[in-house]
Protein backbone atom coordinates (compact mmCIF):
# COMPACT_ATOMS: atom_id res chain seq x y z
CA UNK A 1 0.00 0.00 0.00
CA UNK A 2 1.39 3.42 -0.92
CA UNK A 3 1.58 6.42 1.44
CA UNK A 4 -1.36 7.95 -0.43
CA UNK A 5 -3.43 4.79 -0.08
CA UNK A 6 -2.62 4.66 3.64
CA UNK A 7 -3.63 8.29 3.96
CA UNK A 8 -7.00 7.70 2.28
CA UNK A 9 -7.76 4.78 4.59
CA UNK A 10 -6.77 6.83 7.63
CA UNK A 11 -8.90 9.77 6.48
CA UNK A 12 -11.98 7.58 6.05
CA UNK A 13 -11.40 6.13 9.53
CA UNK A 14 -11.05 9.62 11.03
CA UNK A 15 -14.24 10.82 9.33
CA UNK A 16 -16.19 7.79 10.59
CA UNK A 17 -14.98 8.43 14.13
CA UNK A 18 -15.95 12.08 13.96
CA UNK A 19 -12.32 13.29 14.06
CA UNK A 20 -11.20 16.75 13.08
CA UNK A 21 -10.42 16.79 9.36
CA UNK A 22 -8.46 19.99 9.61
CA UNK A 23 -5.30 17.98 10.16
CA UNK A 24 -5.34 17.07 6.45
CA UNK A 25 -3.36 19.35 4.15
CA UNK A 26 -3.38 17.44 0.89
CA UNK A 27 -3.11 18.69 -2.66
CA UNK A 28 -2.46 15.86 -5.12
CA UNK A 29 -3.74 14.15 -8.25
CA UNK A 30 -7.22 15.06 -9.52
CA UNK A 31 -8.43 11.50 -9.08
CA UNK A 32 -7.85 11.81 -5.34
CA UNK A 33 -9.14 15.35 -5.11
CA UNK A 34 -12.50 14.30 -6.51
CA UNK A 35 -12.86 11.66 -3.80
CA UNK A 36 -11.94 13.84 -0.84
CA UNK A 37 -13.28 17.01 0.75
CA UNK A 38 -10.61 18.82 2.70
CA UNK A 39 -12.00 21.54 4.97
CA UNK A 40 -10.50 24.92 5.78
CA UNK A 41 -7.17 24.48 3.97
CA UNK A 42 -7.30 28.04 2.65
CA UNK A 43 -8.06 29.78 5.91
CA UNK A 44 -7.03 33.45 5.73
CA UNK A 45 -5.12 33.18 8.97
CA UNK A 46 -4.55 29.90 10.81
CA UNK A 47 -1.55 31.16 12.76
CA UNK A 48 -2.17 32.12 16.37
CA UNK A 49 0.33 33.14 19.02
CA UNK A 50 -0.50 32.21 22.60
CA UNK A 51 0.92 34.81 24.97
CA UNK A 52 3.03 33.45 27.83
CA UNK A 53 2.49 35.15 31.20
CA UNK A 54 4.63 32.91 33.41
CA UNK A 55 8.09 33.91 32.21
CA UNK A 56 10.75 31.65 30.72
CA UNK A 57 10.35 27.92 31.37
CA UNK A 58 12.89 26.46 33.78
CA UNK A 59 14.21 22.94 34.15
CA UNK A 60 11.31 20.62 34.82
CA UNK A 61 8.84 23.07 33.32
CA UNK A 62 5.42 21.89 32.22
CA UNK A 63 5.43 20.29 28.79
CA UNK A 64 2.37 21.42 26.79
CA UNK A 65 -0.17 18.65 26.27
CA UNK A 66 -2.28 20.38 23.63
CA UNK A 67 -2.15 18.85 20.17
CA UNK A 68 -3.62 20.20 16.95
CA UNK A 69 -3.97 16.67 15.60
CA UNK A 70 -6.39 13.92 16.71
CA UNK A 71 -4.41 11.50 18.87
CA UNK A 72 -5.93 8.55 17.01
CA UNK A 73 -4.10 9.54 13.83
CA UNK A 74 -0.59 8.15 13.50
CA UNK A 75 2.46 10.32 12.93
CA UNK A 76 3.16 8.42 9.73
CA UNK A 77 -0.26 9.28 8.31
CA UNK A 78 0.10 13.00 9.04
CA UNK A 79 3.65 13.19 7.65
CA UNK A 80 2.75 11.13 4.58
CA UNK A 81 -0.09 13.49 3.72
CA UNK A 82 2.23 16.49 3.98
CA UNK A 83 4.93 14.77 1.93
CA UNK A 84 2.52 13.80 -0.85
CA UNK A 85 2.51 17.34 -2.23
CA UNK A 86 6.23 18.03 -1.82
CA UNK A 87 6.90 18.86 -5.43
CA UNK A 88 4.13 21.46 -5.56
CA UNK A 89 5.11 22.90 -2.17
CA UNK A 90 8.81 23.07 -3.08
CA UNK A 91 9.83 22.19 0.46
CA UNK A 92 7.77 24.86 2.22
CA UNK A 93 5.51 22.32 3.97
CA UNK A 94 8.08 19.88 5.35
CA UNK A 95 11.38 21.68 4.95
CA UNK A 96 12.73 19.32 2.29
CA UNK A 97 14.13 22.11 0.14
CA UNK A 98 15.93 20.92 -2.98
CA UNK A 99 18.38 23.83 -3.06
CA UNK A 100 19.04 24.24 0.65
CA UNK A 101 22.87 24.34 0.52
CA UNK A 102 22.67 27.25 -1.90
CA UNK A 103 21.02 29.60 0.60
CA UNK A 104 22.31 28.06 3.85
CA UNK A 105 25.73 26.47 3.22
CA UNK A 106 27.20 24.19 5.87
CA UNK A 107 30.12 26.56 6.40
CA UNK A 108 27.77 29.05 8.07
CA UNK A 109 27.17 26.64 10.95
CA UNK A 110 30.57 24.97 11.12
CA UNK A 111 32.30 28.34 11.41
CA UNK A 112 30.60 28.79 14.80
CA UNK A 113 32.01 25.55 16.22
CA UNK A 114 35.70 25.55 17.20
CA UNK A 115 37.87 22.46 17.38
CA UNK A 116 37.25 22.30 21.13
CA UNK A 117 33.60 21.58 20.45
CA UNK A 118 34.41 18.46 18.43
CA UNK A 119 37.04 17.39 20.96
CA UNK A 120 34.39 17.54 23.68
CA UNK A 121 32.13 15.20 21.71
CA UNK A 122 34.87 12.69 20.89
CA UNK A 123 36.27 12.70 24.44
CA UNK A 124 33.52 10.26 25.39
CA UNK A 125 34.60 7.74 22.74
CA UNK A 126 36.19 4.51 24.01
CA UNK A 127 37.03 1.16 22.38
CA UNK A 128 33.81 -0.24 23.80
CA UNK A 129 31.78 2.86 22.81
CA UNK A 130 33.04 3.93 19.37
CA UNK A 131 32.07 7.17 17.65
CA UNK A 132 28.49 7.13 16.38
CA UNK A 133 26.76 10.13 14.82
CA UNK A 134 23.23 10.61 13.44
CA UNK A 135 21.86 13.67 11.63
CA UNK A 136 18.06 13.72 11.37
CA UNK A 137 16.58 15.95 8.69
CA UNK A 138 19.89 15.86 6.81
CA UNK A 139 18.59 17.28 3.50
CA UNK A 140 21.13 16.36 0.79
CA UNK A 141 23.87 15.58 3.29
CA UNK A 142 26.29 18.45 2.73
CA UNK A 143 26.40 19.46 6.39
CA UNK A 144 26.27 15.82 7.54
CA UNK A 145 29.42 14.86 5.64
CA UNK A 146 31.39 17.96 6.60
CA UNK A 147 30.31 17.70 10.24
CA UNK A 148 31.29 14.02 10.22
CA UNK A 149 34.73 14.82 8.83
CA UNK A 150 35.25 17.31 11.65
CA UNK A 151 34.29 14.69 14.24
CA UNK A 152 36.60 12.10 12.71
CA UNK A 153 39.51 14.52 12.51
CA UNK A 154 39.02 15.35 16.19
CA UNK A 155 39.02 11.63 16.95
CA UNK A 156 42.36 10.89 15.28
CA UNK A 157 44.00 14.27 15.77
CA UNK A 158 44.35 15.04 12.06
CA UNK A 159 43.61 18.30 10.30
CA UNK A 160 40.65 16.75 8.49
CA UNK A 161 42.10 17.41 5.03
CA UNK A 162 42.97 13.78 4.33
CA UNK A 163 40.05 12.14 6.07
CA UNK A 164 38.02 9.69 4.03
CA UNK A 165 34.51 9.57 5.54
CA UNK A 166 34.16 5.99 4.28
CA UNK A 167 37.14 4.68 6.23
CA UNK A 168 37.41 6.62 9.50
CA UNK A 169 39.38 5.20 12.43
CA UNK A 170 38.19 3.17 15.38
CA UNK A 171 35.03 1.73 13.89
CA UNK A 172 33.30 5.12 13.65
CA UNK A 173 29.92 5.22 11.91
CA UNK A 174 27.47 7.92 10.84
CA UNK A 175 23.84 8.05 9.69
CA UNK A 176 21.91 10.71 7.80
CA UNK A 177 18.10 10.55 7.48
CA UNK A 178 15.68 12.68 5.48
CA UNK A 179 12.13 12.08 4.32
CA UNK A 180 12.89 13.11 0.73
CA UNK A 181 14.21 10.32 -1.49
CA UNK A 182 15.60 12.77 -4.05
CA UNK A 183 17.66 14.52 -1.39
CA UNK A 184 18.94 11.21 -0.04
CA UNK A 185 20.10 10.14 -3.50
CA UNK A 186 22.04 13.40 -3.70
CA UNK A 187 23.50 12.69 -0.26
CA UNK A 188 24.65 9.24 -1.33
CA UNK A 189 26.39 10.81 -4.32
CA UNK A 190 28.52 12.87 -1.95
CA UNK A 191 30.48 9.78 -0.97
CA UNK A 192 32.55 8.24 -3.74
CA UNK A 193 31.49 4.62 -3.22
CA UNK A 194 29.26 2.60 -0.88
CA UNK A 195 30.84 2.05 2.48
CA UNK A 196 29.94 0.98 6.01
CA UNK A 197 30.92 4.13 7.91
CA UNK A 198 28.40 6.70 6.61
CA UNK A 199 24.90 5.72 5.54
CA UNK A 200 22.08 7.83 4.12
CA UNK A 201 18.49 6.60 4.21
CA UNK A 202 15.09 8.12 3.44
CA UNK A 203 12.23 7.81 5.88
CA UNK A 204 10.04 9.41 8.53
CA UNK A 205 11.99 10.25 11.68
CA UNK A 206 8.74 10.64 13.65
CA UNK A 207 8.06 6.91 13.19
CA UNK A 208 9.48 5.32 16.35
CA UNK A 209 10.02 1.86 14.85
CA UNK A 210 11.74 3.28 11.77
CA UNK A 211 13.90 5.57 13.89
CA UNK A 212 14.99 2.72 16.18
CA UNK A 213 15.76 0.39 13.27
CA UNK A 214 17.98 3.00 11.62
CA UNK A 215 19.83 3.75 14.85
CA UNK A 216 20.58 0.03 15.09
CA UNK A 217 22.32 0.20 11.72
CA UNK A 218 25.16 2.09 13.38
CA UNK A 219 24.83 1.19 17.05
CA UNK A 220 23.35 -1.97 18.53
CA UNK A 221 22.53 -1.89 22.21
CA UNK A 222 24.33 1.38 22.92
CA UNK A 223 23.35 5.03 22.69
CA UNK A 224 25.01 6.92 19.87
CA UNK A 225 27.62 9.55 20.67
CA UNK A 226 25.89 12.54 19.07
CA UNK A 227 22.54 13.21 17.42
CA UNK A 228 21.82 16.48 15.61
CA UNK A 229 18.63 18.24 14.53
CA UNK A 230 19.48 21.22 12.35
CA UNK A 231 16.45 23.41 11.56
CA UNK A 232 14.09 20.44 11.81
CA UNK A 233 12.09 20.95 15.00
CA UNK A 234 9.49 23.32 13.52
CA UNK A 235 8.56 20.98 10.68
CA UNK A 236 7.85 18.16 13.13
CA UNK A 237 6.05 20.48 15.54
CA UNK A 238 3.56 22.06 13.11
CA UNK A 239 2.40 18.71 11.76
CA UNK A 240 2.30 16.62 14.95
CA UNK A 241 1.13 19.22 17.47
CA UNK A 242 2.53 19.93 20.92
CA UNK A 243 2.06 16.61 22.69
CA UNK A 244 3.44 14.39 19.93
CA UNK A 245 6.26 16.82 19.19
CA UNK A 246 7.55 16.64 22.76
CA UNK A 247 7.15 12.86 22.67
CA UNK A 248 9.31 12.91 19.54
CA UNK A 249 11.97 14.98 21.32
CA UNK A 250 11.98 12.55 24.22
CA UNK A 251 12.34 9.59 21.85
CA UNK A 252 15.25 11.23 20.03
CA UNK A 253 16.99 12.16 23.27
CA UNK A 254 16.72 8.57 24.43
CA UNK A 255 19.08 7.44 21.69
CA UNK A 256 22.08 9.72 22.32
CA UNK A 257 24.71 10.90 24.80
CA UNK A 258 25.09 14.36 23.22
CA UNK A 259 22.26 16.23 21.51
CA UNK A 260 22.88 19.22 19.22
CA UNK A 261 19.74 21.11 18.24
CA UNK A 262 19.04 24.19 16.15
CA UNK A 263 15.36 25.00 16.78
CA UNK A 264 13.51 27.45 14.58
CA UNK A 265 12.25 30.51 16.51
CA UNK A 266 8.60 31.65 16.37
CA UNK A 267 9.07 33.98 13.38
CA UNK A 268 9.85 30.92 11.24
CA UNK A 269 6.47 29.41 12.12
CA UNK A 270 4.64 32.47 10.86
CA UNK A 271 6.65 32.40 7.65
CA UNK A 272 5.46 28.89 6.73
CA UNK A 273 1.91 29.86 5.80
CA UNK A 274 2.98 33.20 4.41
CA UNK A 275 5.15 31.43 1.84
CA UNK A 276 2.59 28.73 1.11
CA UNK A 277 -0.16 31.27 0.49
CA UNK A 278 2.11 33.32 -1.77
CA UNK A 279 2.52 30.16 -3.86
CA UNK A 280 -1.22 29.52 -3.94
CA UNK A 281 -0.80 26.39 -1.81
CA UNK A 282 -2.96 25.21 1.12
CA UNK A 283 -1.79 26.52 4.48
CA UNK A 284 -0.96 24.42 7.54
CA UNK A 285 -3.35 24.60 10.47
CA UNK A 286 -1.27 24.84 13.62
CA UNK A 287 -3.24 27.48 15.46
CA UNK A 288 -3.50 25.36 18.60
CA UNK A 289 0.21 25.25 19.33
CA UNK A 290 1.32 26.72 22.65
CA UNK A 291 4.47 28.54 23.77
CA UNK A 292 5.48 29.75 20.32
CA UNK A 293 6.59 33.07 21.76
CA UNK A 294 9.25 31.17 23.70
CA UNK A 295 9.56 27.97 21.70
CA UNK A 296 13.36 27.83 21.93
CA UNK A 297 13.23 28.09 25.72
CA UNK A 298 10.44 25.52 25.89
CA UNK A 299 12.45 23.04 23.82
CA UNK A 300 15.46 23.62 26.06
CA UNK A 301 13.39 23.05 29.22
CA UNK A 302 12.05 19.79 27.82
CA UNK A 303 15.50 18.47 26.92
CA UNK A 304 16.75 19.28 30.44
CA UNK A 305 13.77 17.39 31.81
CA UNK A 306 14.81 14.34 29.76
CA UNK A 307 18.06 13.94 31.71
CA UNK A 308 20.46 16.35 29.99
CA UNK A 309 22.47 19.41 30.96
CA UNK A 310 23.34 22.28 28.66
CA UNK A 311 27.00 22.35 27.65
CA UNK A 312 29.44 25.10 26.88
CA UNK A 313 29.33 24.80 23.10
CA UNK A 314 32.95 25.98 22.92
CA UNK A 315 34.19 22.88 24.72
CA UNK A 316 35.26 24.56 27.97
CA UNK A 317 34.65 23.62 31.58
CA UNK A 318 32.45 26.59 32.38
CA UNK A 319 32.11 30.28 31.91
CA UNK A 320 31.95 29.97 28.15
CA UNK A 321 29.09 30.49 25.77
CA UNK A 322 26.33 27.90 26.08
CA UNK A 323 24.86 28.67 22.71
CA UNK A 324 25.63 30.30 19.40
CA UNK A 325 23.34 31.91 16.86
CA UNK A 326 23.73 31.22 13.17
CA UNK A 327 23.64 33.88 10.46
CA UNK A 328 19.85 33.32 10.47
CA UNK A 329 19.81 34.16 14.21
CA UNK A 330 18.97 30.59 15.20
CA UNK A 331 20.42 29.05 18.35
CA UNK A 332 22.86 26.15 18.27
CA UNK A 333 22.50 24.38 21.62
CA UNK A 334 24.47 21.37 22.84
CA UNK A 335 23.23 19.06 25.60
CA UNK A 336 25.00 16.19 27.39
CA UNK A 337 23.30 13.27 29.10
CA UNK A 338 23.74 13.10 32.88
CA UNK A 339 21.20 10.41 33.78
CA UNK A 340 20.48 6.98 32.40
Amino acid sequence: MTHLDEFQVAQERTENEGGDKQFIELETRKSIETQQSIENVNSEESFVFVEESQGLPQEGAHVPSVSVRPTSVSNATVVASAYSSSKEDRGHRLGNFWNYPEFNPSSKRLSLLPDRFFSLITSSVTPSCPLRYADFGCNEGELTVEFWNKLVSALDGSDGESINPLTPPKDAKALGVDIDEVLIERAKARVSSPGPSIVFVSGDITDKSFLASQIERISVGERITLLSLFSTTMWVHIHLGDAKFFEFLQEVCGHCEFFLVEPQPRKCYKGVNKRLRSMGRPSVDFGGLENLLQIEETIEACILKFGFVKCDIWGGEGGGREEERTHWARKLMLFRRVSS
